[in-house]
């Protein structure tokens, strides 16, 4: 049986492209945090950029939490891919805390689903646990200090669907150089 039969778990490539972040700052307040990220990459794809152009909402929405190599936070920022109408030219961002990163190569990465919204940091530590434990158990090989949340379905409306994912470790064990598994300065 392959580790990823269960309909929760799988892999998937994410190409390589611009992604729009901002980082999720504690100075927010630990219930507020998430949502002032959200609002801040939801105004830039609104308008609040250079061109006053709105950019199409893609999806995921994916939250990078950045560990170091005790499994300690070190910062999590929020992402958006950009649509493939603004890889080249994005608008710039008006607010200083948004900004463009690159991933320059594309990747794989694992992931457990958890068909709902994930309303708690403790629900997504177990979610990471569980998916950690199958990868494993299974021999694959990933990046455990980069752990992402990935939001599939429009914020509020309708049913959610969250994921939980690490990138892929290539062959030749090298960490893929995108926004899954690189840290931030």
């Amino acid at each position: 049986k392959q580790w990823y039969q269960r309909r929760v778990r799988g892999a998937r490539k994410y190409f390589a492209g611009k992604w729009v972040g901002t980082p999720v700052l504690n100075s927010d307040g630990r219930d507020k945090k998430f949502e002032a990220a959200f609002w801040r990459l939801y105004k830039y794809i609104g308008g609040a950029n250079a061109k006053k152009t709105k950019v199409p909402m893609t999806l995921p929405m994916v939250s990078n939490t950045y560990l170091n190599e005790n499994f300690t936070e070190q910062g999590t920022v929020m992402y958006l891919r950009l649509p493939a109408a603004f890889q080249n030219n994005p608008p710039k961002p008006t607010d200083q805390l948004v900004f463009f990163d690159d991933s320059p190569e594309d990747v794989i990465v694992y992931y457990r689903a958890l068909g709902k919204e994930a309303k708690s940091e403790d629900v997504l530590k177990q979610e990471f646990e569980k998916l950690a434990t199958a990868l494993n158990k299974a021999g694959k090989k990933f990046y455990p200090y980069v752990a992402v949340a990935g939001g599939y379905t429009m914020p509020g409306i309708g049913a959610q669907r969250s994921e939980v994912m690490f990138a892929a470790i290539e062959n030749d064990g090298r960490s893929p150089g995108t926004v899954f598994s690189k840290k931030r300065s």
